[in-house]
């Protein structure tokens, strides 16, 4: 049994169609106003019935303008769904104005409940509609938006004479309520729900019992219903490692994992595309190339490996659940002390304890000879220590060497023995740290900050194109990374140099020694894991998380999200990250089973010490001649 406002439902529904058509400038005849007039209130009887079990509280109607002052009052007191109605003339603008403020939101069920659509015309008016949609998802929906999440009812008024032409939808969600089977071309004697379902060939009608009306959407159960996302791609080890295998471009990683985690997920495919000038990606005024030229052109739905978020980056790219957290560092080729040589006999100490070894030294000869004065036995002694044994003394000590006169009275030697064991103790430190500084190469740390390397000239400073450090020193306040960034736009780098050419580049130059390399926590940590003879800045600057990319207000992005954000937090980003990075090579370990062995230049200043005696003495010698000279003449 109907209820009148059933019959007033049924019959704003019966009268749409030809308003509708009249609007887009088909011929609707009369008589279309009142035949089948009971197939459609069981037609909207079942729509009513799927709107209800659908769980669906907003909905956008087309109806015509005559008819929206009688119906109107009807649907303000369904207080289970708020209807936006909308003619054939303010269609589109009524649309947009829910598109959006819906990707502003990035809200998935806000996607869910607001973009689902009744929908009563003619089949050529439907299609019509159906075309008219998918170019504004394609303009501004990202091809995503109303694909996948908006949901469909649509009752065609024409049964017996055309069909929804189901190789050009793209909606993934679309109920036909009609008595014409559309599975089997034949005719019902009820009305029945049609759902358009996904199939490897093509789409198919399938028929939605009334057991499943809870149901009555099934795609929504799929994902993204077997989609082909194009995905951009570049090699940056360990996410994203690119291979030739028989002819065909292969890549393997984290990203890849990742990848596989969310096809299986939300079942889509993945078309791995390499931006033709094969860069990161760089601003030049408003425009981007490489990867992000590519998101900003809505040429690829997202990207493989993670970029870090940034202020101008945001303005052409979304991104989802962040997968790294690193910051960013500065590498460069161990060189040794060029002092080491020359000073290898005064490195041991600070030049505080050689500064107190001395005046120690002088201490302990001026109290010998006063010691050596006020001796009282003095007059019974025939022979002295003069200033030259005492000078003497204090010297030999501390080389090991005997002496060949010993004070006399008893408070000297009591002195002698106090000196003999400080110089023992100094010279035992001396000679343990003499031999470790030979034997164990000392690491020569040039700089150890940013500022340390803005204020040098022997290091050139490089930075990738298009890397998220480059993007920082360009924009940073900071004087110091600005100055960076001057000295490295000195540093020459080759034009028209695709990615992998200029980290090639970069590489010659770091391991050709004094070159300062600026590069990414990962980078950094990949080449500290392969080289020996890398060493990295103790400062670590520009912190910041990095996430895989898509267009701008893309819906994928909050929609993998969550699996992102489930294989962040289980470790399987950090499993895969350990499979793929390169094992830490053991520096040290190989240090030590390599035989020592020393060269004539690790004991030059020893060699110049003794030059310098022999130079001293010489002098003496000849100033002893010529002394003994003036004193025959005399």
């Amino acid at each position: 049994m109907h209820t009148p406002g059933m019959y007033m439902y049924s019959a704003f529904l019966l009268s749409i169609p030809c308003a509708f058509i009249d609007v887009l400038g088909f011929t609707c005849e009369e008589e279309q106003r009142h035949n089948a007039y009971g197939d459609n209130v069981e037609a909207v009887s079942l729509a009513n019935q799927l709107l209800t079990e659908s769980s669906i509280s907003h909905l956008i109607a087309v109806t015509s303008d005559y008819l929206l002052a009688s119906t109107e009052p009807f649907f303000k007191n369904k207080r289970d769904i708020h209807i936006v109605f909308s003619t054939t003339d303010t269609y589109m603008a009524t649309t947009e104005a829910v598109v959006h403020p819906l990707l502003k939101r990035q809200s998935i069920d806000a996607f869910w409940k607001y973009l689902n659509f009744l929908v009563v015309c003619s089949c050529d008016c439907i299609n019509k509609l159906m075309i008219q949609t998918h170019q504004l998802d394609v303009d501004v929906g990202k091809g995503v938006l109303l694909r996948h999440f908006s949901r469909w009812v649509i009752i065609p008024t024409d049964n017996h004479t055309c069909c929804l032409s189901t190789r050009e939808v793209v909606f993934d969600n679309i109920n036909m309520i009609s008595k014409k089977n559309w599975s089997s071309r034949g005719m019902s004697q009820r009305m029945k729900v049609f759902s358009l379902l996904w199939e490897p060939h093509g789409r198919k009608w399938g028929i939605v019992e009334s057991s499943s009306y809870l149901k009555a959407f099934p795609n929504t159960n799929y994902g993204l219903n077997g989609r082909t996302l194009r995905v951009a791609a570049l090699e940056w080890l360990p996410y994203a490692k690119r291979e030739v295998i028989d002819g065909e471009i292969v890549y393997t990683g984290v990203s890849m994992e990742i990848l596989k985690q969310l096809s299986v997920t939300y079942n889509f495919s993945v078309n791995i595309v390499e931006p033709e000038d094969r860069q990161w990606g760089e601003k030049n005024h408003t425009s981007w190339n490489g990867i992000v030229g590519m998101l900003q052109r809505e040429e690829v739905d997202m990207t493989s490996v993670p970029y870090a978020a940034s202020t101008e980056r945001t303005d052409v790219m979304t991104y989802s659940y962040p997968i790294i957290y690193s910051t960013q560092s500065g590498v460069y080729k161990k060189t040794e002390d060029k002092m080491k040589h020359w000073a290898v006999l005064t490195s041991c100490f600070k030049w505080e304890v050689y500064l107190c070894g001395l005046m120690t030294l002088f201490g302990v000869v001026i109290l010998f000879l006063i010691l050596e004065k006020v001796n009282p036995r003095q007059d019974e002694l025939k022979h002295g220590m003069g200033v030259s044994d005492i000078a003497f003394l204090g010297i030999l000590i501390p080389l090991h060497q005997g002496i060949a006169v010993t004070p006399y009275s008893s408070s000297s030697k009591v002195l002698l023995g106090f000196w003999w064991c400080f110089c023992v103790i100094i010279t035992s430190v001396y000679t343990g740290n003499l031999i470790a500084f030979l034997t164990i190469t000392k690491e020569y740390v040039p700089f150890s900050t940013l500022e340390e390397v803005s204020q040098q000239d022997e290091y050139v400073v490089g930075v990738g194109r298009g890397s998220y450090v480059e993007l920082m020193l360009k924009t940073s306040n900071s004087s110091t990374l600005q100055k960076l960034w001057q000295m490295s736009r000195h540093s020459k780098m080759p034009e028209n140099l695709s990615a992998d050419e200029e980290w090639q580049h970069l590489l010659s130059n770091l391991f050709a020694g004094h070159y300062v390399l600026l590069l990414s926590g990962p980078s950094t940590a990949r080449l500290m894991a392969e080289r020996c003879d890398i060493s990295q800045l103790h400062q670590h600057f520009l912190p910041a998380h990095s996430s895989i990319a898509f267009p701008r207000l893309s819906p994928l992005s909050q929609l993998f999200a969550k699996e992102i954000m489930y294989m962040t937090e289980s470790g399987l980003i950090s499993k895969w990250n350990s499979a793929f990075s390169p094992k830490a090579r053991p520096c040290m370990d190989a240090s030590r089973d390599t035989p020592l062995q020393f060269k004539s230049g690790d004991f030059l200043s020893a060699f110049v010490a003794s030059a310098a005696g022999i130079t001293f003495a010489s002098v003496i010698l000849m100033f002893e001649r010529l002394m003994e000279c003036f004193r025959k003449r005399d």
